[in-house]
């Protein structure tokens, strides 16, 4: 014990009195209550980073096609109501419910002093298609 006094030695800790001991904060970290090493901790945030940058590659690489399929989508929703709604003469949410199994993705509006129908998928594209008399619905640019 004399031994242990004449050291400065802690037993819990094993560390003397000396600010040798190393902060708390540089080694571990507290994830729910358990200890994680810093090490680990940075593994972790490597990680998320390499995740985070594979999310963004694989959104501008598929952008271009995700935007065509909308554009393609919208156009074809605008121009199948327009044809239920003006050429059969149904009403919207019926022509709504047709087009609901092959574009449910599409927000559809209709302007029905104008005989028009737009389809709009968020952030992706949109496309209007109108009543032309004898032609029947046109996709409008």
């Amino acid at each position: 014990m004399i031994e242990n006094e004449q050291t400065g030695r802690d037993r819990a800790s094993g560390y003397g009195n000396s600010s040798v001991r190393p902060a708390a904060s540089q080694d571990w970290a507290q994830l729910g209550g358990k200890r994680i090493s810093a090490g680990r901790v940075l593994l972790i945030k490597a990680g998320l980073v390499l995740l985070i940058c594979a999310a963004m590659a694989l959104l501008v690489w598929k952008w271009s096609e995700w935007r065509a399929e909308a554009q393609a989508g919208s156009a074809y929703a605008a121009h199948s109501i327009c044809s239920c709604r003006y050429v059969a003469g149904r009403g919207l949410e019926s022509c709504k419910q047709d087009a609901a199994l092959e574009a449910d993705y599409v927000y559809i509006s209709d302007e029905p002093e104008q005989k028009r129908v737009t389809g709009t998928a968020f952030l992706l594209g949109s496309a209007s298609a109108r009543l032309k008399p004898g032609y029947g619905c046109l996709i409008e640019k």
